[in-house]
């Protein structure tokens, strides 16, 4: 009877242990506004890459594709910016060769919180852009988002908005 009230608090005490780590792996938080994370992906001095990612504040990221895949990709765990919106997550992929760096981010936002694209649709001249519909998507959701896109030489990034273009829903970032 002891040694069973033992286990069960051992297995208690695990349990309570991990929860708390895996709080702690989804709390991340970055010292910057989701205003400075945008412009650290925009800016076309500077091209993605590790440092980057570090500059927002992100380190861990676990592999999503297999390594023989033609670009590995790489997922961060969700965190929240200084002024307290929350990312889904940023991905990014490289080639298997590694030493090229990042050909591909996208960086998602959590629904609920509205970052009004009027903040940068000047700022980075954000144009239009339209998707070819998916031929395998329902014909409803093909009028749900909105695209632009601003050419920034070797690379382009393209806005993923709300129906009525005024909240950002996420950001890619790839090499032209």
């Amino acid at each position: 009877m002891v040694n069973l009230m033992g286990r069960r608090l051992a297995f208690i005490s695990v349990m309570v242990i991990a929860m708390a780590v895996c709080a702690h792996a989804e709390n991340i938080n970055s010292e910057l506004s989701l205003d400075e994370v945008i412009g650290k992906i925009y800016d076309p001095n500077k091209p993605v890459n590790y440092e980057t990612f570090r500059e927002i504040g992100l380190s861990d990221f676990h592999q999503v594709s297999s390594s023989r895949s033609l670009n590995i990709a790489f997922r961060s765990n969700a965190f929240k910016t200084r002024d307290q919106y929350a990312i889904s997550f940023i991905e990014f992929r490289v080639p298997p060769e590694l030493d090229k760096g990042v050909s591909f981010m996208y960086m998602e936002l959590v629904p609920g919180r509205c970052y009004e694209l009027s903040k940068i649709r000047q700022k980075f001249a954000l144009t239009s852009y339209v998707l070819p519909p998916n031929p395998h998507a329902p014909l409803a959701d093909a009028s749900k988002e909105i695209f632009y896109e601003t050419n920034l030489g070797e690379t382009s990034v393209y806005i993923k908005a709300s129906s009525k273009g005024e909240c950002l829903l996420g950001l890619t970032r790839s090499r032209n």
